[in-house]
């Protein structure tokens, strides 16, 4: 009788290891799809951060860069190389010129990245507000005549305006970045590629085409910013 039971009580634990290893094998997928997911998830966050940080940069190299596009590009580059993760060797030290020679490079990559996969929209001044406030100077640097909305003597210009609101609203340089995140964990790059084509807006639209072009997974960020323009604006 005792044998029986110990039987029993032998046939109930193999049983109960058994169940519990096949819920296991199951779950496993699962948690490992959600620990990369997850991973995922958390460098993009990283990466929105720093593109907030980007969109700053930018904004006051065009402020002091009369809006030029090409300058807040570059600036939009070298500030997000940040977000690349990069493997430095253990095995030797890493002297200064090799540092610079790694943060050039990372520019480099993320300066084409920003041409193919990242947009500066200039929402004020807008081409409206630029033809109704800008006036023709001579720019003693250029050694020519610009057309620009001009900042300089503000009081005197404000008091002058026939619409002081609208005129401050023309200084105002506001930006609206769009950048395309590479997706490079694995399994969790795939799913969130497929959700993003579901999300109908148009930062996942544009990043979805550049995606084709590129043949990578993307993931659309943006950032909207404004500040005062401190020199005067150009449409270049």
């Amino acid at each position: 009788m005792a044998a029986m039971q110990d039987g029993r009580k032998l046939q109930v634990g193999r049983s109960l290891r058994g169940q519990a290893l096949v819920e296991t094998t199951l779950m496993l997928p699962l948690v490992l799809m959600a620990t990369l997911l997850l991973l995922q998830l958390i460098w993009l966050v990283f990466v929105q951060y720093n593109l907030w940080l980007a969109a700053s940069y930018t904004l006051r190299t065009g402020a002091l860069q009369y809006g030029s596009k090409v300058a807040m590009e570059r600036t939009l580059a070298a500030a997000m190389s940040a977000a690349r993760p990069v493997l430095v060797s253990d095995s030797a030290a890493v002297d200064a010129a090799d540092f610079r020679s790694l943060a050039a490079r990372l520019t480099a990559e993320q300066l084409l990245h920003a041409k193919l996969a990242a947009r500066i929209r200039i929402d004020s001044p807008s081409a409206e507000q630029f033809e109704r406030f800008s006036e023709t100077r001579f720019d003693l640097v250029l050694n020519q005549q610009v057309t620009e909305i001009a900042i300089d003597h503000p009081l005197v210009r404000l008091a002058a305006s026939d619409s002081p609101e609208q005129w401050l609203a023309a200084r105002q340089l506001k930006l609206e970045i769009w950048w395309c995140q590479p997706l490079e964990v694995p399994l969790a790059a795939a799913v969130l590629a497929e959700l993003s084509a579901l999300i109908n807006n148009p930062v996942q639209v544009f990043c979805a085409a550049r995606a084709a072009a590129l043949d990578k997974p993307l993931w659309g960020l943006r950032h909207s910013i404004e500040g005062p323009m401190l020199s005067g604006y150009r449409r270049f």
